[in-house]
């Protein structure tokens, strides 16, 4: 995840819930800004805290078993330039086998979005933009648009 951002991100906020591992350490190393947040089995919290912390206009969202794919990095600097988007719905692809790359259960969110006071989550496991995105965005006289972004999700992959 963090490599996969390192060249388009102005900033990388990393929330850690409480690893056991190498996380903070590699991400630190990484450059990333690191918080700590005592997980409280509520996902929106956690983006809440993160989404909190950003300070540049845009926010690409990720988790950490997801990347974005290399050929969406100059998508990605394209979409920010347009003074009309407030955000845009990316293409993550969640993998179920190492073996099939190219076989992928394919979904449309909304990960690429500017940094608002408005902009919140709300769901303790389903997390979702409580006003939507199109709400806020038609405040702003802006809209959501789809783009050619891709994330691979690797979280359902057993063998990993």
């Amino acid at each position: 995840a963090l490599y996969s951002v390192k060249k388009v991100a102005d900033e990388i906020i990393v929330v850690d819930t409480g690893s056991t591992d190498n996380t903070i350490s590699i991400a630190r190393d990484f450059g990333a800004k690191v918080c700590n947040f005592d997980w409280i089995d509520d996902f929106s919290a956690a983006r809440n805290s993160s989404i909190g912390r950003a300070t540049s206009d845009w926010i690409l969202w990720l988790d950490a078993d997801e990347e974005l794919l290399p050929d969406s990095r100059d998508e990605v600097r394209r979409c920010v330039k347009r003074k009309e988007a407030f955000g845009f719905l990316v293409l993550r692809q969640d993998l179920q086998t190492e073996h099939h790359l190219d076989q992928a259960t394919e979904m449309w969110l909304p990960r690429l979005f500017r940094r608002h006071k408005d902009v919140k989550f709300t769901g303790r496991y389903h997390e979702h933009f409580d006003p939507p995105l199109e709400v806020i965005a038609k405040t702003e006289a802006k809209h959501l648009y789809p783009s050619t972004i891709k994330l691979r999700h690797y979280g359902y992959i057993e063998e990993l």
